[in-house]
């Protein structure tokens, strides 16, 4: 990971522990490292291995994925793409099969075709 990418997952640590109403001295605590720890992870200074992103998937009961959920979110979000397009976005981005993939884009474009 890059430190873009660290940045990233720090800050959806952050919102994630924001929304649980969680402090970083609780999430800490949880993980048994110190508070200062937690702000360079969310801060991105710091770099997150996956053993340590699962520590802290677990401390906030999430599953690890979510942080990576949460960064193509962020970074949707900035070019602009609203929530339906987002949702189109990753679950295209989950098919792996590429006549699958060609499949939903052939079928895309034929309900845009019919929805004219």
């Amino acid at each position: 990971m890059d430190s873009i990418d660290n940045r990233k997952i720090g800050f959806a640590i952050k919102q994630l522990r924001k929304n649980l109403g969680m402090s970083q001295m609780q999430l800490a605590g949880k993980m048994g490292i110190s508070y200062q720890q937690v702000q360079k992870y969310e801060k991105g200074i710091n770099e997150l291995g996956m053993s340590r992103l699962r520590q802290v998937a677990k401390a906030l009961g999430v599953p690890a994925s979510i942080f990576f959920d949460e960064v193509i979110a962020i970074d949707m979000q900035k070019n602009g793409l609203t929530r339906e397009e987002e949702k189109i976005l990753a679950l295209f981005k989950k098919i792996s099969n590429r006549k699958a993939r060609d499949y939903f884009v052939g079928l895309l474009k034929i309900i845009a075709k019919l929805a004219k």
